[in-house]
This record gives structure tokens, C-alpha cells and sequence, in this order.
């Protein structure tokens, strides 16, 4: 775990699990498994045949989000999968503990970011009873958060505030009843969600998951890219020219073609139009866009593959269209000839055939005949798109 990480869309890295197996493309040079074998905490390949072995829980971990006081945004499990399957439920209900305590006492104001690779385990867990959930996190929280400075279990305050709301519609207060009037906390305000997208294929696989899932922010991380990405089915919302309704279309509707036939949900008219980004910001909490955030960025380490400006470029035009806010992690080893009039400190070779002889230069080839991308490495390459550096979060209230 980490204070002050250096990952760009986060503050703070809390690894209560570590030790992974590799699932997709994106894993294939995964950062973790490098530094788990250099650090010795792992030493076989994350396979599924090494997970029993690779995987580690550390209960001993579970209390550090609450021993810092100043609000972070914290990635949960820089070095693992939450949701891996070596992870039982029982710890699952402990981390969420944590993150429940964490949003029941105001001084500890922190924003959770969980991302994974395995979303139909998430879904899974998270589509339980709220007040089974909240139950269970509230009494693992009990015997963790130990150091909150406070008397009172988390379990007697999370049924407080439970217990508060159904007595305030004058009704007769039962513990069942109280337990279930829980929307104050679940889906947990201080968790966001998001599923991995390195291509299509990941994406395709992944975020309808995601959006099953209860969340109160969703968001994918599409890094390392390693091809262009359709979003346009899971960001934006859809309006009615009949009835003037806007609301999120779930992907039937095509956002290419204004008179697709699409029939409002509301009056049944024919005809959903795709909204852009001016006609986002009147949007209440239901009707705007279920993708909240999109990250994105190119590989680094010694086996980097590269990734062509067009692919991220396209990822933040959608997100420009669609209102959603987008963030550029990082070009990764590979720096495209075209960025360089927004780095010109970097020396680029003179003859990019000659160059390719050193491994140091790739061409894409594509429309427009050889592109050339360059291994200038992590550092140097940075992390401006078209002159902007582009850092936008999503805009959250609590």
C-alpha cells in the first residue's frame, strides 16, 4: 500500500489482497507481477494453476484507510482483483466494512476506487439484499475499526441513520424494516466502480456487467489500449423529440442514426435522438450517462506494446460528445512522431527505418500509409494529448 501514489487518477493505493491470475490481453504484461516477483512477494507466473499460492489476504491491512485522516481517493488492490476467485465472500464483507465505517463517520471523507477484471463476480455479490449487505458490513466493521476514536460500534451507527429515516415517515420502527431502509448507504456513496476495457472484445464482455451492478459512480479504465473503442452504446443518454424525455437507452438505440426507430420508453414514440455534450448538463441522476469516468492510457514496462494516438483520441472525442469526463493516464514507452511539436526536448530519430533496426521505433500501418511511434520511454513520452493535458474527474456530490 501507498501513500501519495503515483498513479494519475488516484491519491493513495490500499492492497488488503495480493497475488492475481491473468484473464485477458491487458494482463499479459501486468506491472503487478513484475513487482511481485522483483519484491519477492510472489515468485510463480499468475496463472490460474499458481492463484491458490499467488493470492494472499491480509487482514492486518484492512484498518489503514482509517488511520488516514486527510480524504484521499484510494485505489482498492493496486495489486490484485478484489473480485478474484481466491477471494472468499467473508473478506469481500470486511474490505466493504471498511468502506462503510469510512463513510459513517464524517472524518473520514474517502473515495474508494475499485477496478476490476472480473465483473460478473461483482455483480454477483453486490446484487444481494441491501440490507443483507449492509448488515454484514456494518458487524465486520465492528471488530476492525478499532481505531476510529469512537465509542460506538459501526454497526449501532450505520442502524442509527437506517433506523432515523423509517421513523422520519412516521412509521412504527422494526429491526427488519429499519435494516432495510438503508438507501443512504447502499449502493455506498464512497465507491466508485470500474471494469478494465484494454479492446472491444474486454469492453463487450465487461460493462454490461458493470452496469448491472449497483454503483453510485461507474468508470472504465482503458489501459493498457490496444485498440479503438465503440463507447457510444454505454456513455451519452438519448432524447425524445415527442415527449422532450432524456434517459439512457441501454444500447438499443443507435446513436449513428437519429431515425433509427427506437421507441421512447416514456410515450412510446418512434425515434430516439443521441444527445450531445450541450444537452448534458440539465441531467438528474437518472437520465444522465451510467459511465461516469473514462480513463485512459498506453503500456509501459520492458515489454510494452504501443498504442496509436488515433485509438485514445477517439476515446476522448466520444467522452467530449457524450459530457463524460476523460482522463489521459499516459502516452506509456511509446511516443507517436506526431505529438512531438508538444514535447519538442525529445530527440526523434531522423530516419525512422533506420531507427526500427534498433527495435526503438514501430510503424502502424494504416489509411494514411506508415505511421512511426517511438520507445522514448515512460518519462519522457508523458502524458499530453494534442497539446491538453487532460484530467477530468467526474463530478461527485455526498
Amino acid at each position: 500500500m501507498s501513500d501519495n501514489s503515483r498513479i494519475e487518477w488516484t491519491d493513495a493505493t490500499w492492497n488488503p489482497v495480493t497475488g492475481c491470475s491473468k484473464v485477458s490481453e491487458g494482463c499479459r504484461n501486468c506491472y503487478a507481477e513484475r513487482v511481485s516477483h522483483c519484491s519477492g512477494t510472489t515468485s510463480k507466473p499468475w496463472t490460474y494453476a499458481n492463484a491458490a499460492k499467488n493470492v494472499k489476504l491480509h487482514p492486518e491491512r484492512l484498518d489503514q484507510p482509517i488511520r488516514w485522516r486527510r480524504p484521499r481517493r484510494i485505489f482498492v488492490n493496486s495489486m490484485s482483483d478484489l473480485f478474484h476467485e481466491q477471494v472468499p465472500d467473508s473478506f469481500l464483507d470486511d474490505v466493504f466494512g471498511i468502506m462503510l465505517a469510512c463513510e459513517i463517520y464524517d472524518n473520514r471523507n474517502h473515495t474508494f476506487q475499485i477496478l476490476t477484471k472480473r465483473p460478473e463476480r461483482m455483480k454477483a455479490y453486490l446484487s444481494a439484499e441491501p440490507a443483507v449487505l449492509v448488515k454484514r458490513w456494518a458487524r465486520a466493521a465492528n471488530g476492525i475499526a478499532h481505531c476510529m476514536d469512537e465509542d460506538t460500534l459501526v454497526s449501532d451507527l450505520v442502524y442509527g441513520r437506517c433506523a432515523r429515516l423509517w421513523s422520519a415517515e412516521g412509521r412504527a420502527l422494526s429491526d427488519h424494516k429499519a435494516w432495510s431502509h438503508c438507501e443512504s448507504v447502499f449502493p455506498l456513496p464512497n465507491v466508485w466502480l470500474g471494469v478494465s476495457a484494454e479492446n472491444q472484445r474486454a469492453a463487450e464482455e465487461r460493462v454490461p456487467f458493470l452496469l448491472q451492478t449497483p454503483a453510485a459512480v461507474r468508470f472504465l479504465s482503458c489501459e493498457p489500449l490496444l485498440g479503438s473503442l465503440d463507447l457510444g452504446k454505454w456513455i451519452g443518454t438519448y432524447y425524445c423529440s415527442a415527449c422532450g424525455f432524456r434517459g439512457f437507452d441501454g444500447g438499443e438505440a443507435d446513436p449513428e442514426n437519429e431515425e433509427s426507430g427506437d421507441q421512447c420508453p416514456r410515450c412510446g414514440a418512434d425515434g430516439w435522438y443521441f444527445t450531445h455534450a450541450e444537452s448534458h448538463g440539465a441531467l438528474d441522476e437518472e437520465t444522465r450517462s451510467p459511465i461516469s469516468w473514462i480513463v485512459a492510457g498506453g503500456e509501459s514496462g520492458p515489454n510494452a506494446r504501443p498504442m496509436h494516438p488515433d485509438w485514445v483520441r477517439s476515446s476522448r472525442d466520444q467522452c467530449a460528445e457524450a459530457g463524460v469526463p476523460f482522463l489521459f493516464k499516459q502516452w506509456g514507452e511509446w511516443f507517436p512522431r506526431d505529438q512531438w511539436k508538444h514535447n519538442p526536448d525529445l530527440i526523434l530519430p531522423d530516419d525512422d527505418a533506420a531507427y526500427r533496426e534498433t527495435s526503438r521505433t514501430h510503424l502502424f500501418e494504416d489509411m494514411s500509409g506508415s505511421f512511426p511511434v517511438h520507445r522514448v520511454g515512460k518519462k519522457a513520452a508523458g502524458r499530453v494529448l494534442d497539446g491538453r493535458t487532460w484530467n477530468e474527474m467526474p463530478a461527485v456530490t455526498r
